[in-house]
């Protein structure tokens, strides 16, 4: 951990932009932009800025409220001051090159600010800082905005946000987009679209899921007219979210971002605190080597060892049985990248050059194999929770490589998985401008491939696929190539990133290998692919089942229509002597009741209830089956659900079959009902809203769960016992009514509850079923 003064914050970055000419000595950047009130304390004079003002070292830049102020420094780097901002000019140095003199000191005193930097630091990292009173930011080459909180930042909901300061990294420089950020309790880097937050000086270094919105890096539009007016500002330009209008000479200016809903801040632990988020935990890997498809592609999620360094990147990996592995050895990474998604997720990737080792397969050992590689944290096998069309536009990934060491470029790569029909289609279109093969230049390869793909297992990803297509230039093996490919996804949901990469016969040096990112440009949300539904399950029989409640998967243990219905069950693990359910078949019955909602963060939730259906149970060591009187009502929903780590959410119902008895009485469904589930070290549930309902004359209100609260471990099911009051019929007046009921959590983000139950008392026993939201 780097020691500075707890009271200094510095960020320092890196960034590859173009050099167009020092200025004069005394001047160090100039005015692009000023809207409003915008001046520059210099010495004991306060100076108004206006388009095309000199900026000069020791100067103080300050902004009003309403008011933006964009500069380009003599190093090429552009500064966008947001309104009521204070920027001081320490210390700055250029003198047209970097021979180790240059230096950019900041301080960023108030307010916010959103930045590209330039040729100073580009060398030396430590000669660009500016300093806050919060943390030490140390930057190699990108764009980023930083604003610092002084009890003037407000959340999209009008609250107080905390005091600290909060920054975000854009990434759209050509440098290595990462910054680290320290002070003297932590330090931690981040990545192309991560966000930080730092409360003080001895804070630990917070990484934010969702900017707030005062961090968007959006400047306020102002325009400007000819003539001079009370709030400043001279000249012709428009304004514009980190635009550079006005300027005679192309400009690197930051584009302007679109605005983010800030629906969270930070990853917490199921303690409530802040929580850092884990290494990477899976990986991707392709290497080419001579001979067809004689090189290695592998997916990983967690189950093979590995290890990474403080970037995230790959350096070496193991193998379990036939698979390949490698080491970076004495090689180096270069041509790297990352891209980070709404939920934290950080998927980076790379290259290995130089003497690096692999071991493919077969036993073979090579030394010096280019090896491309990708890696991700928080991934989850999320494959099937969810139906429908994504479609991907490329977002990055290292160059294509051949076996022969030459890099080409990706000309386009567009990708679409359909996980209704676990079905993916993938096209590339590739370039090498040379490739060299036995110290010969034999010429360019240019490579045009498409090809379909499906469901695929092991570490194998998600999916696989082959490619054919075209190839033109001297360098070309064939003018027919073939490949093959692998496709993995991942995110919030599952469907927002995806990994494409493969292998392609290939130029003359040997197979070439690729490695694509992805984020998802559209979904069209549709059914579950098959297999991947749940449901709970209730029915009674005055002559064998008292009261039952079942949970059931698909798969071998139940099926479902093309609507989603549950149409049969088998017990996964029946008995073979005693009494227990053995399976249930809606058979020549029907399916009536139907209906469907949809979650937050995907998944949707489905009920009905069989008339006529048939349960087949043991009962005293003799199967038996019987059709419940009132039937089978049933709650359906996404399997393989990922509950809060903390937090507390109330699911209210929304749906659901009829209330039936065991005298055959149908009511209708539930008029109403909630339960508060918390999660963290020990997750409850209870009754906030009374679940009430009518069936056979009777009113029903189940009004506590387990006395107060039940208590479940899951990971996904909950049972409890319900307890209440009766109105009318047997109960005449008023009389105590109790019940048994189990379910589960429903969808990716545990957004439903599937609940299932019989009142057994009084009697006649009434069964229901229920979906309920969060």
């Amino acid at each position: 951990m780097k020691i500075q003064s707890p009271r200094i914050v510095i960020i320092a970055i890196v960034a590859a932009l173009s050099f167009a000419g020092a200025a004069h000595a005394a001047d160090v950047g100039r005015v692009l932009l000023a809207a409003g009130d915008t001046v520059a304390l210099r010495g004991n004079e306060t100076v108004k800025l206006t388009f095309g003002s000199a900026i000069q070292d020791k100067d103080a830049l300050r902004t009003g409220p309403g008011s933006n102020l964009q500069v380009r420094f003599v190093d090429e780097s552009i500064v966008s001051m947001k309104e009521s901002s204070e920027l001081r000019i320490d210390d700055f140095q250029f003198s047209g090159k970097e021979d180790g003199t240059e230096r950019a000191f900041f301080r960023l005193v108030k307010g916010g600010l959103r930045t590209v930097t330039g040729l100073i630091g580009r060398v030396n990292n430590k000669n660009y800082q500016m300093g806050t009173t919060t943390a030490t930011i140390g930057i190699r080459g990108t764009d980023y905005s930083a604003t610092l909180c002084q009890g003037d930042c407000r959340n999209s909901d009008g609250s107080l946000a905390r005091d600290g300061l909060y920054g975000r990294t854009h990434g759209i420089s050509h440098g290595t987009n990462r910054i680290d950020v320290s002070n003297t309790a932590d330090s931690k880097t981040f990545g192309v679209n991560e966000n930080f937050y730092v409360a003080s000086a001895k804070s630990l270094v917070e990484r934010l899921l969702v900017s707030p919105d005062f961090v968007s890096g959006k400047l306020d539009s102002r325009k400007q007219s000819g003539a001079k007016s009370n709030t400043g500002g001279t000249g012709t330009e428009q304004a514009t979210t980190g635009g550079a209008a006005g300027e005679s000479r192309p400009s690197t200016t930051p584009e302007p971002l679109p605005q983010l809903t800030f629906v969270a801040t930070q990853d917490l632990n199921p303690q409530g605190t802040t929580a850092v988020l884990p290494p990477a935990n899976g990986f991707a890997v392709v290497f080419p080597l001579p001979g067809m498809f004689a090189g290695g592609v592998l997916f990983d999620d967690d189950n093979l060892p590995a290890t990474f360094n403080s970037l995230n990147q790959l350096t070496s990996f193991g193998t379990l049985g036939t698979y390949p592995s490698g080491s970076l050895s004495g090689g180096s990474i270069t041509d790297t990248g990352s891209v980070t998604l709404a939920n934290g997720q950080v998927f980076s990737w790379g290259r290995w050059t130089g003497n690096t080792l692999v071991t493919t397969s077969g036993g073979s050992t090579v030394t010096g194999a280019p090896v491309l590689f990708g890696t991700a944290t928080g991934l989850d096998n999320v494959t099937g929770t969810f139906g429908g069309v994504a479609t991907y536009t490329y977002a990055g990934g290292p160059s294509p490589v051949d076996a022969g060491g030459n890099v080409g470029s990706i000309i386009s790569s567009t990708a679409t998985i359909d996980f209704t029909q676990q079905t993916t289609q993938f096209a590339l279109k590739m370039n090498f401008p040379s490739v060299v093969a036995a110290s010969v230049n034999t010429g360019s390869a240019s490579f045009d491939l498409s090809g379909p793909g499906s469901k695929s297992f092991s570490f194998n990803g998600d999916f696989l696929g082959t490619l054919s297509g075209s190839c033109t230039g001297g360098g070309c093996l064939s003018g027919s190539p073939i490949g093959i490919y692998l496709g993995g996804h991942a995110g919030p949901v599952g469907y927002e990133f995806s990994v494409f990469q493969g292998l392609v016969s290939g130029t003359k040096a040997g197979d070439v290998a690729f490695l694509n990112a992805f984020l998802s440009s559209g979904f069209t949300p549709g059914a579950l692919p098959t297999g991947q539904l749940s449901a709970e399950i209730a029915w009674a029989d005055p002559s064998f089942a008292p009261s039952s409640t079942f949970s059931v998967s698909t798969g071998p243990n139940a099926t479902f229509d093309s609507s989603n219905n549950l149409t049969s069950f088998t017990n996964p693990s029946p008995c073979s002597t005693g009494t227990c359910t053995l399976s249930g078949t809606v058979g020549t019955g029907s399916i009536v009741n139907t209906g469907s909602a949809s979650l937050i963060a995907g998944g949707t939730m489905y009920w009905g209830r069989w008339a006529g259906g048939q349960i087949t149970d043991r009962i005293a060591g003799t199967p038996t089956t019987y059709t419940p009187p009132g039937g089978v009502p049933f709650v359906a929903g996404t399997g393989n659900t990922v509950l809060p780590t903390s937090g507390s959410f109330t699911y209210a119902f929304i749906g659901g079959p009829p209330v039936t008895n065991t005298a055959g009485a149908v009511g209708s469904s539930l008029s109403g009902g909630a339960f508060l589930i918390s999660f963290g070290g020990t997750n409850s549930i209870s009754v906030v809203t009374p679940l009430t309902m009518s069936v056979g004359g009777v009113n029903y209100s189940l009004t506590s769960a387990c006395g107060s609260s039940c208590s479940f471990t899951g990971p996904i099911t909950v049972g409890m016992s319900l307890s209440g009051t009766c109105t009318n019929g047997a109960c005449s007046t008023s009389a105590p009514a109790s019940a048994t009921a189990t379910g589960f959590l429903v969808g990716p983000a545990a957004g439903g509850l599937a609940m299932a139950g019989n009142i057994t008392s009084p009697a006649p026993t009434a069964t229901f079923a229920g979906a309920f939201k969060r």
